[in-house]
């Protein structure tokens, strides 16, 4: 029986860096499985991988042991057909049965594609656990099943564990037998997906042929030492170079590809060397040779060109980079083509795990406002109306029309807090997620209903000093979250060129649109009223401090209204440049949560 540690993210791929002993994980899916997706690491590690990811709270850069118990072999969708998918994935089968008895394969309805899972004892993997691992099991995979994804078998690729729900078809991982396979239609077996069924937690596949596909086994694992002697400045667009020498992320191997062989184009590099150069970074990621053959045509025929403000090469930017000041790597020019292919990427996402729903959250029946990831809101007040609360609220997804936390909608989140001390920020979350009063919390209670509501609050991450831009630049790129919260705007440190309030405001507001625009995610920054709409109680889109400052970066404003003296609230929405405008009654619970009447 295998041991060791397996990578666990709960609800969302990005919610990972957390280790548990393999036993554990059947516990880990049981318990929460039913509600959210729970996804799992291809590969195992031992102590040292736990006490690195125990010590970095992330995999990335660990390139020591691991193992293998099971072969994920993914399926996905095939030009958005149900039918095509199903037909491809009987082909896939057909081609493993050549080689194993029925029992030796596990089938799975993922949601929207098909997933087998094949017991590594098969291929003999066990015996060739260790750093090159990842690749001798990739090598062979794309042998054997040539037409696969191979991208879930890079060194940190996590699949979603059978019986947990898919967010975009809103499905469960199904476990089907070979007569449902081969006798039902792709409609038939999605509509299996719709019940929740604790024995597809249990069904794994048999090991009983045990070495059976050894001869199989492919050890062309990619020579690297020869690169290794050639030395290349560092600060000479180090981002194409960790491109080129790094894995890309699961769904990123074809635009990756695309921005790398753009460098190389650029700088005068001839066709064929260019081909020869990215047919070694390919040995690695997969893709089909067809694919990265047309991806070289194009750029060198099309001319696609890629910038320092490019989200892809935004991940691999660097501070050494001769161009890092200045982000004068070449702006980006789109053509026709170019925009309807980030259309298309943009309408086909599944925003589930990285968008905030206000219209759910404050009972907004017939209205649309869902915050989207590349959003900068605003929430302006004045002092004492429970800015703070407010953000708070939403971070922990409190639905107000309800008086429920709504878990399924919590997203990875990095609150900043600048004013409030970091221990009585966790109790008002304890409170809120609780429900309980602030003379409720005691001492013991208030370790209770940690224990008991930590669920709800695990998708959090604090900082309490007054950053700069740069440092929650650098935030982003180390904990990866999908919603950051600024409480409050006034206290991020402006560069020292800047002048008066109004140009703080503008720099620092501009330049966090342009973070959400460029990290893709949901920025909420919080501010107070200008002394003149303080005094006159009425808010509108102007009432921020440095007002057009602020109402120009935002794509979204809120206006929170109310005599601190009292616990009604006001809150209106003011702007929104892709929604709707709205507003909703509000009271202040002593359990720091902001209900609507």
């Amino acid at each position: 029986m295998q041991t060791g540690y397996v990578e666990i993210a709960l609800r969302n791929p990005m919610s990972r860096g957390s280790l548990y002993p393999l036993d554990k994980l059947e516990e880990t899916v049981a318990v929460y499985g039913k509600n959210f997706p729970v996804y799992r690491s291809v590969y195992l590690y031992d102590e040292e991988g736990y006490d690195f990811v125990k010590k970095h709270k992330s995999v990335k850069g660990y390139n020591g042991y691991r193992s293998i118990d099971y072969v994920p072999i993914d399926i996905d969708m095939v030009d958005n057909s149900g039918d095509k998918t199903l037909d491809k994935a009987h082909d896939v089968y057909d081609l493993l049965k050549e080689h194993l008895d029925a029992e030796s394969i596990c089938v799975f309805f993922s949601g929207t594609g098909f997933h087998f899972d094949v017991s590594a004892n098969v291929f003999g993997f066990e015996n060739h656990a260790g750093n090159n691992l990842p690749y001798i099991v990739k090598n062979t995979m794309m042998k054997l099943i040539p037409g696969a994804d191979m991208s879930v078998y890079s060194r940190s690729a996590l699949y979603r564990c059978a019986g947990t729900k898919n967010y975009k078809s809103n499905l469960y991982k199904t476990y089907i037998s070979e007569e449902q396979f081969f006798g039902m239609s792709y409609k038939a077996i999605s509509n299996l997906g719709k019940r929740w069924d604790r024995n597809d937690l249990y069904t794994y596949p048999s090991d009983e042929q045990s070495g059976k596909l050894e001869n199989l086994v492919s050890f062309d694992s990619p020579n690297v030492k020869a690169f290794n002697n050639v030395t290349v400045s560092s600060n000479v667009v180090p981002c194409v170079q960790d491109m080129y020498n790094s894995e890309p992320q699961k769904g990123q191997r074809h635009i990756t590809s695309m921005r790398i062989i753009s460098h190389f184009k650029r700088n005068g590099i001839p066709l064929n060397a260019t081909k020869a150069a990215m047919f070694h970074w390919n040995r690695k990621n997969g893709l089909s040779e067809s694919q990265l053959l047309t991806n070289i045509n194009d750029v060198y025929t099309k001319g696609y060109q890629y910038g320092c403000m490019d989200n892809i090469m935004m991940q691999y930017c660097q501070p050494n980079c001769i161009h890092f000041k200045r982000k004068d790597y070449l702006m980006d020019v789109f053509n026709v083509d170019d925009l309807q292919a980030l259309l298309n990427t943009r309408m086909e996402k599944d925003f589930s795990g990285v968008s905030i729903n206000l219209s759910k959250l404050y009972g907004l029946v017939g209205t649309e406002s869902i915050v989207y990831p590349g959003e900068l809101v605003t929430i302006v007040g004045p002092t004492g109306t429970n800015k703070t609360t407010l953000a708070q609220n939403i971070a922990l997804s409190y639905n107000a029309a309800d008086d429920t936390i709504d878990k399924e909608s919590q997203i990875p989140t990095l609150y900043l807090s600048l004013e409030l001390a970091p221990w009585l920020m966790h109790r008002r979350n304890i409170q809120i997620v609780s429900n309980t009063k602030s003379e409720d919390m005691k001492r013991d209670s208030a370790r209770t209903l940690y224990d008991i509501h930590r669920d709800k609050l695990d998708h959090l991450m604090l900082q309490t000093i007054s950053p700069t831009i740069e440092d929650i630049r650098k935030k982003i790129r180390e904990v990866s979250p999908a919603c950051i919260i600024i409480d409050y705007i006034d206290l991020v440190e402006p560069p020292k060129h800047t002048r008066g309030e109004y140009e703080s405001l503008r720099h620092i507001s501009h330049a966090l649109s342009n973070l959400a625009v460029n990290y893709d995610l949901i920025i909420i920054q919080l501010s107070q009223t200008s002394r003149e709409y303080a005094r006159s109680g009425t808010l509108d889109i102007y009432s921020g401090k440095g007002s057009g400052a602020i109402e120009n970066a935002s794509r979204k404003l809120m206006v929170l209204e109310g005599d601190s003296k009292t616990r009604q609230r006001r809150l209106k929405m003011v702007k929104s440049t892709d929604g709707e405008l709205w507003e909703v009654q509000l009271e202040f619970k002593d359990s720091f949560r902001l209900k609507r009447i």
